[in-house]
């Protein structure tokens, strides 16, 4: 089982982008990638390659993360079912990504939403998560993300993807959680309402649920292969912290 692992969000400033080209990659590996993308594309429509931002870290004391440009592919290519040879094909592209904690007060207790990702999805497919997600688009001209940007990126997620209006301001970065199985850096951020809104997934998710916390660690510790690795590590994080 692949295991993830959780940094605290001390403070959460700005995101340090570097746009020099990466020093990797020979012939052969870039020529290995491209049949796997083109595999991967063939597959489902539905990818397309662009830009993205690679994880490289976090500084607790500064509150950065510092990142740099890589197309998506180079990304999608190193967790593919196609990809016979990954060590050919690890380009350290590790996807930034901002993820919702999104929970409401309930009768019985505060409720999580999680969601079932669809079966058609890149990685983990048919397993439950915290979201919506989804990785950081690179700014075309500017080198630095502010916190407030990462913020409006995670709602516009949320609005895609459950069809729910979320204000950035209630966004507060608590975790980074590194998946280096999927080579991913989600950046966690509870979302707290105050009202039960009216879900509305699109294809990314099968399924949806309200769960409480308790119940969910527990599904973690009978059931850990139904969940995804990032969305375990930031349950245990809050389980933890509410102790």
């Amino acid at each position: 089982m692949a295991v993830a692992h959780l940094t605290p969000i001390e403070k959460l400033m700005r995101v340090e982008i570097d746009r020099y080209p990466p020093a990797w990659g020979n012939e052969l590996e870039l020529e290995y990638a491209n049949q796997v993308w083109n595999q991967i594309c063939a597959d489902n429509p539905r990818y397309f390659n662009g830009p993205i931002l690679a994880f490289g870290k976090y500084e607790p004391k500064t509150g950065v993360i510092r990142a740099r440009v890589e197309q998506y592919k180079y990304h999608a290519v190193y967790n593919s079912d196609h990809a016979k040879t990954r060590s050919l094909l690890d380009f350290n592209a590790c996807l930034l990504a901002v993820t919702a904690c999104i929970s409401r007060v309930d009768p019985i207790g505060t409720l999580y939403l999680i969601g079932k990702r669809s079966v058609s999805s890149h990685s983990y497919g048919g397993r439950w998560e915290f979201g919506p997600s989804g990785g950081v688009e690179p700014p075309k001209e500017r080198n630095t993300i502010y916190t407030h940007e990462l913020a409006s990126s995670l709602a516009k997620e949320i609005h895609e993807e459950i069809g729910i209006e979320i204000n950035p301001i209630e966004c507060v970065p608590r975790s980074i959680v590194v998946d280096s199985g999927v080579d991913s850096a989600d950046v966690h951020f509870d979302v707290e309402l105050d009202y039960e809104p009216d879900l509305n997934p699109n294809w990314e998710y099968d399924d949806t649920r309200w769960i409480t916390l308790d119940d969910l660690i527990a599904w973690c510790d009978t059931k850990p292969d139904e969940i995804i690795p990032t969305t375990i590590a930031h349950a245990r994080f809050l389980h933890a912290a509410r102790a």
